[in-house]
């Protein structure tokens, strides 16, 4: 149960710390749109997680479908009306939707040309994918704070075990932890967990990820796809997903420590190339 929970500390620490980035992202994304699409429209979130973002998008006048695979850490949180779906097969018809949003969602999905391609059929010929995704400067900071996280979450777990020896009916942290489903997870891969840092995404490892999540990698993605890139930008946020100061460290000066280190994802806004003109160009 100690090394579960030394995995997961940052998700049960600083789950509403994450909400605020999520929430940061998601009014990043409304800007967008409301420069090039005005008057809303129907849109499809994919991997909604919580339905944090979905939410949003609902109350700004938007037309929200949201999907996510069933056993997603977040199911046990959400807050709005998320469709389960295989990761794959978007279940909707042809042509169906204005815009197409994910967050941090492509790099865990293991056929990655399927599902840019179900992405491409769903969304109507003039339609706008947004998606936010992880950068390579995240990676890197990712890996290099591993062990500085490890440490402190076992402070966290003496801390932990001293206050529940004081009061063994406070339970908080085990009925948060159900959420995120850790029980996948055997004792002896948890324990490699801390030891190695792990990838994070479907591809490579924590060191080559930083090339793969990098904006070289994700364009040389989304051209071979058949997308176009309307417009880049990142989230000009300096964070990791230790989240080891968290909310210690507030928005405005990690937006600063992301002129120096990077910034921890990056923004595209895309559009379908038409295949066919380009085949009778040829």
């Amino acid at each position: 149960m100690n090394i579960e929970y030394l995995m997961n500390i940052e998700y049960l620490m600083n789950i509403e710390y994450l909400k605020e980035i999520r929430l940061i992202e998601f009014r990043q994304a409304l800007a967008e749109l409301n420069r090039l699409m005005p008057g809303n429209g129907k849109l499809l979130e994919i991997g909604a997680g919580s339905g944090w973002q979905a939410e949003k998008f609902a109350e700004n006048g938007f037309s929200v479908e949201a999907i996510d695979i069933e056993d997603s850490k977040y199911s046990g949180i959400r807050q709005w009306d998320i469709t389960n779906y295989d990761g794959e097969n978007i279940p909707f018809d042809d042509n169906s939707f204005d815009i197409v949003f994910s967050s941090n969602v492509l790099e865990h999905i293991p056929n990655l040309a399927k599902s840019l391609e179900e992405i491409r059929r769903v969304l109507k010929p003039d339609g706008i994918a947004i998606h936010v995704l992880p950068s390579g400067s995240w990676r890197f900071w990712e890996t290099i704070l591993h062990y500085p996280f490890i440490l402190k979450s076992g402070i966290g777990i003496i801390i932990s075990n001293t206050i529940s020896t004081i009061k063994p009916n406070s339970a908080a942290a085990t009925k948060k932890f159900d959420a995120v489903q850790i029980s996948r997870y055997s004792r002896s891969q948890l324990i490699r967990m801390a030891l190695y840092p792990n990838r994070h995404g479907e591809t490579g490892n924590s060191i080559s990820e930083i090339y793969h999540f990098s904006r070289f990698k994700w364009d040389s993605i989304f051209n071979k796809a058949g997308w176009l890139i309307l417009k880049y930008d990142s989230n000009h946020l300096f964070c990791t997903g230790h989240s080891i100061f968290g909310p210690i460290i507030p928005f405005g000066p990690r937006a600063r420590l992301s002129r120096f280190f990077g910034s921890s994802c990056h923004i595209y806004i895309l559009k379908k190339r038409n295949r066919k003109k380009e085949k009778k160009n040829k």
